[in-house]
């Protein structure tokens, strides 16, 4: 800004998505864009500063803790052990929660619906019909916050945590055309909120369901 060169970090909303294609084609500049942070993010974050941590503990302490140590390597590997401890400096002793990339919504997950080779994807009803070859009627149901890719070969989709190990043995049979995400492909911009049939919630009426947030850098 002002002629200096730097970082600019941008948060905005889906439906903002259109005002920063125009900020990125009147400046010249492309954005990179970064979904919500995911808890496996924040815990390799927490990892680090546990590790930092257990270095700083003074060498007269550790007589204090020994006999708890060794109880416990008797039923666990040293690795295992170490983790454990790591994993409780942290805060971290229930499992993790999954959370949207799309939306940022705990207890979601999203997924990726990539066409075969030479369709082309123009329409969110094309995906809801491709759905039903997929996966079970009850899980296509769920679907929230259907958007289109920008290069029309597919969609992401959010569904319920609940759904998980089916969407997972679903996306692992051969010639499966689903995937769960790991990052965010470019998505469609569009005028207004769409998801497929239906009012709000279910089908993808209110895009995204809490938060809705994305992160441009």
């Amino acid at each position: 800004r002002a002629g200096r060169q730097g970082v600019a970090i941008t948060l905005y909303t889906r439906n903002q998505e259109g005002t920063m294609k125009e900020i990125e084609r009147r400046t010249g500049n492309t954005f990179t864009r970064v979904g919500a942070p995911q808890p496996a993010d924040l815990v390799a974050a927490s990892a680090v500063e546990a590790r930092l941590t257990l270095e700083s503990v003074h060498v007269d302490n550790l007589e204090h803790f020994k006999k708890s140590a060794e109880e416990v390597l008797a039923t666990r590997s040293p690795v295992e052990a170490l983790s454990a401890a790591l994993a409780c400096m942290a805060g971290y002793t229930k499992a993790l929660k999954v959370r949207s990339l799309l939306s940022a919504s705990d207890d979601f997950f999203t997924v990726i619906y990539k066409a075969r080779a030479g369709t082309m994807v123009r329409t969110p009803t094309f995906v809801w019909n491709a759905l039903r070859d997929e996966l079970p009627s009850n899980i296509v149901d769920s679907v929230r916050g259907m958007s289109l890719m920008a290069d029309k070969t597919g969609a992401a989709f959010d569904l319920p945590s609940h759904c998980l190990d089916a969407v997972k043995k679903a996306a692992e049979a051969e010639g499966a055309c689903i995937s769960i995400a790991t990052e965010l492909p470019e998505l469609e911009v569009r005028p207004q909120q769409f998801g497929g049939r239906g009012g709000r919630g279910g089908r993808g009426g209110r895009f995204g369901g809490r938060g809705g947030r994305f992160g441009g850098r």
